[in-house]
């Protein structure tokens, strides 16, 4: 724990507490001179070398970005004035100390932890900046530098802050927190490598696929444009396997990721990074007109609308994925474009495909169950539906290839196999239908 004992001194070698509480010896807490004063007179004192900073505006500063605060108690921090008179007059002890509590610079602070996080972590997704990779313009080959991105470190943050409560004496108002580099996956100089070694490197069109999204969901729409940059300018050397989990990284607010809209189960809940799952399934479908091997994918647990059934890439990190394998002989470049509701993901390479890809989709129904149950307080006749129930289905994704020059087509191959389970249809039945409803369904009762 940081400073444990604080800044303060004490002249004499008596440090015993006079029952008026007033004292002798000369007594320090920073600077200021507690000798002869009483608790709240000593307390009304530090209280006003430290107004400056517990009573005046705040501002952390991370790199060029700031953000000023009103005050310290809007980071979840307080000083306690008459505890640490107190507790200085009877001689420090941490077993003394409350949970939440430190001794800093002399004084003992309350501290909010889970507070400061937030503060901190909101403050982190200004600070965030994405990396972006080196890659070729669209129009004309020119090679684009790399540039690192930024993220704040909040548990150095934390610590940052901790640092400077030990400082209090110095009227210090900005707090400099630290900032950390987060480098590009594509440099410059290995792009230009590979331009040198691979005649035509990422000038020939593969494939690509389109979706579109709703500016107006502004935090879903964030989402998918932070996620289509981290892959934009990805390469993939031959038998290469990308993996999107571990090139976007963690959902997090203090990565730049926003709230909003996900599926988990059958339900739309709000959750950090909702939204990707687009950028994912529009790659998935690049990566399928290309012809190069799924290593990992999973569906929705429904079916989407921006992509067509059967032929969604669902996430959840650390736990789904989707991967696939560059099975060419050459490099691919995974590029993306976004803006105004449109996100198409293209694949590059340096020839291309000898090939052309069909993509069919067979849906079959699977129907749901019905139980059907006596209910005596329903009256006579009356019939209570309490679940609907719904078909489901099965939808089986097949790809057909054909050959360019020769015009051969190889037999459909199989590429996702997607079970929608149907729901159960569950009624309950008034007693005058008790005889009458094995045609319905299954009787419980």
């Amino acid at each position: 724990m940081l400073g444990l004992i604080g800044a303060f001194a004490v002249v004499g070698e008596d440090r015993s507490v006079p029952e008026t509480n007033m004292h002798q010896e000369r007594t320090l807490i920073g600077s200021v001179d507690i000798s002869n004063l009483s608790v709240e007179q000593a307390a009304s004192a530090v209280r006003a070398a430290l107004s400056p900073v517990i009573d005046g505006e705040v501002t952390l500063v991370a790199g060029d970005a700031e953000l000023a605060l009103p005050s310290m108690s809007a980071l979840g921090i307080a000083p306690i004035f008459d505890l640490s008179v107190d507790r200085m007059l009877k001689g420090w002890s941490e077993d003394e100390l409350d949970p939440g509590e430190v001794i800093l610079g002399g004084l003992v602070w309350r501290i909010d932890h889970e507070a400061l996080e937030d503060r901190l972590i909101e403050f982190a997704a200004t600070v965030y900046r994405p990396p972006a990779n080196a890659k070729m313009s669209m129009n004309g080959g020119e090679l684009l530098s790399d540039r690192d991105g930024r993220m704040l470190d909040v548990p150095e943050a934390q610590e940052a802050i901790l640092r400077w409560l030990e400082r209090w004496e110095s009227g210090e108002t900005k707090i400099a927190l630290p900032v950390k580099s987060v480098a590009a996956p594509v440099r410059l100089d290995d792009l230009e490598a590979l331009v040198k070694e691979v005649d035509g490197f990422g000038s020939a069109l593969l494939t690509g696929f389109t979706t579109y999204y709703d500016e107006t969901l502004e935090g879903r729409a964030a989402n998918v444009r932070l996620a289509a940059s981290l892959i934009d300018g990805i390469v993939l050397m031959p038998q290469e396997i990308f993996s999107f989990n571990e090139t976007v990284g963690p959902r997090l607010i203090e990565r730049g990721f926003h709230p909003a809209p996900e599926i988990v189960g059958e339900e739309f809940v709000e959750g950090v990074g909702g939204g990707i799952c687009q950028v994912s399934s529009t790659l998935f479908n690049a990566v399928l007109y290309a012809n190069l091997k799924v290593v990992e994918r999973y569906r929705h647990s429904v079916p989407l609308g921006y992509v067509p059934p059967g032929r969604d890439a669902t996430l959840q990190y650390g736990v789904m994925d989707f991967r696939f394998q560059n099975t060419l002989d050459e490099p691919i470049v995974i590029r993306t474009e976004v803006g105004s509701g449109r996100l198409r993901v293209t694949l590059w390479s340096s020839k291309p495909l000898p090939y052309d890809v069909e993509l069919t989709s067979e849906q079959i129904e699977v129907p749901y169950r019905e139980v059907i149950e006596l209910d005596p307080l329903l009256g006579v006749g009356e019939t209570k539906v309490d679940l609907e129930g719904a078909n489901g289905r099965w939808i089986i994704v097949s790809k057909v290839i054909r050959d360019k020059e020769s015009g051969f087509v190889a037999p459909p191959e199989i590429v996702s196999r997607n079970y929608y389970p149907p729901k159960l249809r569950r009624v309950r039945v008034g007693p005058d239908r008790f005889w009458s409803v094995q045609n319905f369904g299954e009787l419980q009762y």
